[in-house]
């Protein structure tokens, strides 16, 4: 009998691109001598990556509970969100933590995704004799990309993540795990 020449493999792998984006941000805070103003590009840069990776969790936790999510995939991220929360019994509230730093991230989110140039002004009157120490003016969003609001945005996220994880009872694609697969010789 001669021996085959050639075999056949099929292999699978699933990504679990929230849990990339998370890790992603968590990265991004590792360096720190990182001096301003470039420090507060890395907050700016770890903000929209735990953002994406909050929308990408909601697409992937409302695929695992609703078979029809491919038909509401297009809805806005509070719609997903109020229909997950809602399908769960838990209580979203916009006006208390986590909850509320998700609402402040989204409208980061979105003006940085539509953002504009805008030119911001200050005015103030001091002595003559004391020198001008004030830094020039920020637009809000300069004002969020500080270290405390960046690390405080990334684990409210997380916080919500991991009880609607818990809660729907989802079995795979746990933050920090990237993805599965596997193969095998046919």
């Amino acid at each position: 009998m001669k021996p085959k020449e050639s075999i056949t493999i099929k292999q699978e792998n699933t990504i679990f691109t929230h849990s990339i984006l998370w890790l992603s941000a968590k990265q991004v805070l590792k360096d720190e001598n990182i001096i301003r103003p470039f420090s507060d590009y890395m907050y700016m840069t770890a903000q929209i990556l735990i953002a994406f990776c909050f929308e990408a969790y909601l697409n992937f936790a409302g695929e695992k509970m609703f078979p029809f999510w491919d038909d509401v995939e297009r809805i806005p991220k509070i719609n997903k969100l109020n229909m997950i929360c809602n399908h769960l019994e838990i209580d979203m509230d916009f006006g208390k933590e986590p909850f509320q730093s998700i609402k402040l991230l989204w409208k980061f989110r979105d003006y940085m995704a539509h953002a504009r140039t805008v030119t911001i002004y200050d005015e103030w009157t001091q002595s003559k004799l004391k020198p001008i120490e004030k830094e020039l003016p920020k637009t809000d969003w300069e004002k969020r990309c500080t270290k405390d609001v960046t690390e405080k945005t990334i684990n409210d996220v997380e916080t919500v993540i991991r009880l609607i994880h818990k809660k729907a009872n989802i079995s795979t694609g746990s933050l920090g795990a990237i993805s599965t697969g596997g193969g095998k010789i046919l």
